[in-house]
């Protein structure tokens, strides 16, 4: 493949992502587009902060969510009214096979009787699985290769902002402030800000140990 083939490829997936990516956020709702954390005074490892964060936006790679832009590709509709029918042909199969089954073990008493035999081997046929069914392509796609939308929640927020301050705490940054702030967007998306300010760090200088056991 050519490298302006490439790039075509690229700015057409850049496009499809930006348009398709609240596809299947509710009205009223909002995408969680990032996460920012902002520092000031002495610097905390980022990634150590960015861990604590209780909610994650969705999976991004060279730009683009990926994985959301899979989930948003396949239709839920056509999926859940698919494996409706999927889930009614199982359980038709089954009856089939019990009825089958009840068949084969009732001419198996009928022989035993007339042997004069009260014990028989019974006939057991293994069943289709209704309740962690096969998935089919679109479904496997959808829901193992993609993602949902991760949708911004003020609850892991909050949860969130004591997080940080608890973690400063235990570095010794007693004296901290952690604050928060939402942005909503006018295309349902989200970008959430933490601001931190460590203050000074405390430290344990020295040990004495008092006591009148030498």
């Amino acid at each position: 493949m050519s490298l302006k083939h490439t790039y075509i490829l690229l700015i057409f997936a850049f496009s499809v992502a930006a348009c398709r990516q609240t596809k299947y956020v509710p009205e009223g709702k909002y995408l969680l587009k990032k996460n920012v954390i902002e520092q000031k005074g002495e610097k905390v490892d980022a990634d150590d902060l960015t861990e604590i964060l209780r909610q994650q936006p969705n999976y991004r790679s060279f730009g683009v969510k990926w994985k959301l832009l899979v989930f948003n590709s396949v239709d839920s509709t056509k999926v859940a009214e698919k494996r409706i029918r999927k889930n009614e042909e199982l359980r038709s199969e089954n009856r089939k096979r019990i009825e089958k089954q009840e068949r084969i073990n009732a001419k198996r008493i009928e022989k035993a009787n007339a042997k004069g035999d009260r014990l028989y081997t019974q006939k057991i046929l293994p069943l289709k699985d209704t309740v962690n069914p096969r998935k089919f392509f679109r479904e496997w796609l959808k829901y193992k290769i993609g993602n949902a939308p991760v949708i911004f929640d003020s609850v892991p927020y909050e949860k969130s902002i004591e997080q940080l301050s608890a973690f400063l705490r235990k570095k010794g940054y007693y004296y901290n402030e952690v604050a928060g702030e939402v942005k909503f967007k006018k295309n349902q998306k989200a970008v959430v800000r933490y601001s931190l300010v460590t203050g000074g760090r405390y430290v344990i200088d020295s040990l004495v140990i008092d006591c009148p056991n030498s």
